[in-house]
């Protein structure tokens, strides 16, 4: 006996989904060739779109697209797996849990969200993105197809064109021949010469300790070249031409706080300021604190009245 084959009359029937189709769902979607019943409220939440199309009249004695497995709201030019991956957010299986993890399940996503204005859930698309390790070329044309600015973006342009491959064949076209072409351009740019670091304009000599002073014959006190070495018997950190100030603890040369509160800046070496500790009364507080140039300390004197 010859196998034959069954004739069938009508068409097939589509497929329930095994996961999203709810039993006490109110929407009943067909996507491509399997049915989903959701509830129609998770998609008017997210998205203005969806919530215009349910606003809109219906016609009387006619029964409501989406009302059940006889009467499904088709969704056109829509691929299933792009929904299901859509649905992954709006009922995830585990709280706090993407189940969303690769570059193409988050691209479904985006791109949906995109195309129904779900602002929320294209912003956790684009997050979880630049996450993942995107190649250069494929981050500018998810920029381009969903309208993404930003640091990701610039950063991609970047690394396409300091990298030292050139583009190649298939890259250049996915890209496009502007793109390649702007690429090109600003890749001969760099090859050219791209200028040097910026170096600073200012130049600030490290100290060195007392111990590397004495090797080197100079004082402690008086480390700068351009200072003059300090006379035996002559007050630490004093200088010809400036008059000694005379303080309620004892003499510091060339050094007069103007009022009994005050803030004065200092170019200070350790020694001395260990010698206006010394010289300044108990009750005055006295606050050192370093800054940079490494050799200019900033000395903030609060002098309380007796």
């Amino acid at each position: 006996m010859s196998a034959s084959t069954i004739p069938i009359d009508g068409p097939l029937l589509p497929l329930y989904h095994e996961e999203f189709y709810f039993d006490d769902g109110n929407l009943t979607l067909l996507v491509e060739d399997t049915l989903f019943r959701v509830f129609r409220s998770s998609l008017t939440r997210h998205s203005p779109i969806w919530r215009e199309l349910f606003e809109l009249p219906h016609p009387a004695g006619e029964p409501m697209e989406g009302s059940g497995d006889e009467h499904p709201l088709v969704l056109y030019g829509i691929s299933k797996v792009d929904f299901e991956r859509l649905l992954w957010i709006l009922y995830p299986a585990d709280f706090g849990v993407c189940r969303a993890h690769t570059q193409d399940e988050w691209t479904s996503v985006l791109d949906l969200s995109t195309r129904w204005e779900c602002a929320d859930i294209r912003a956790l698309a684009i997050r979880e993105l630049q996450k993942l390790p995107v190649s250069p070329v494929d981050t500018i044309i998810l920029s381009r197809r969903f309208d993404i600015s930003g640091r990701w973006t610039l950063a991609a342009y970047a690394a396409l064109c300091q990298r030292p491959d050139a583009l190649s064949l298939e890259e250049a076209s996915r890209l496009g021949l502007e793109t390649m072409v702007r690429v090109a351009q600003l890749r001969e740019q760099i090859q050219r010469g791209a200028p040097g670091p910026v170096r600073p304009k200012h130049h600030y000599q490290t100290p060195t300790s007392a111990a590397g002073n004495r090797r080197v014959g100079l004082d402690p006190v008086s480390s700068h070249p351009l200072r003059k070495p300090r006379e035996p018997g002559q007050p630490l950190d004093a200088r010809p031409g400036k008059p000694p100030c005379q303080t309620r603890g004892g003499t510091y040369g060339g050094l007069r706080p103007k009022s009994r509160q005050t803030s004065i800046g200092w170019s200070l070496t350790y020694s001395a300021r260990m010698e206006l500790c010394r010289h300044w009364q108990p009750k005055q507080s006295l606050m050192i604190c370093a800054r940079a140039p490494p050799l200019t300390y900033g000395v903030n004197i609060c002098a309380e009245r007796p």
